[in-house]
């Protein structure tokens, strides 16, 4: 006699396959509706979403953009603090240039000719 297969066993993976799906589309849907607000131009977006913000707050935010930093190659015998000296006359000054790199520096003391550095203004 053979055994009748209960169609209820489909359930689950077919209930998985729905989640799976949902979440997806929540997840894309969020992505798209992020990249069309950082799409918008900064009128369009100040429009909407940055009606509290006060004159002195745009104008604080776009100074720091607008912000220049030079760069300087490290020369051989040169170290943060000598090269503080000569950009802002205060050898104490280097943790501003170290600050401004730590991506590439890790210690102060490891500096080596032909690197370029970041010397913020």
């Amino acid at each position: 006699m053979r055994r009748r297969r209960n169609p209820f066993r489909w359930l689950a993976p077919i209930a998985l396959v729905a989640c799976a799906f949902a979440v997806y589309s929540v997840v894309d849907a969020g992505l798209l509706s992020d990249d069309s607000e950082s799409s918008q131009s900064p009128a369009a977006r100040s429009s909407t979403a940055g009606e509290a913000r006060t004159v002195s707050e745009r104008s604080k935010s776009s100074k720091r953009r607008h912000r220049r930093t030079r760069t300087y190659t490290v020369k051989s015998g040169d170290t943060l603090s000598s090269i503080a000296e000569e950009f802002y006359g205060d050898p104490d000054r280097f943790r501003t240039i170290f600050q401004a790199n730590r991506n590439i520096l890790d210690d102060p003391d490891e500096i080596f000719p032909g690197q370029e550095l970041r010397i913020p203004q």
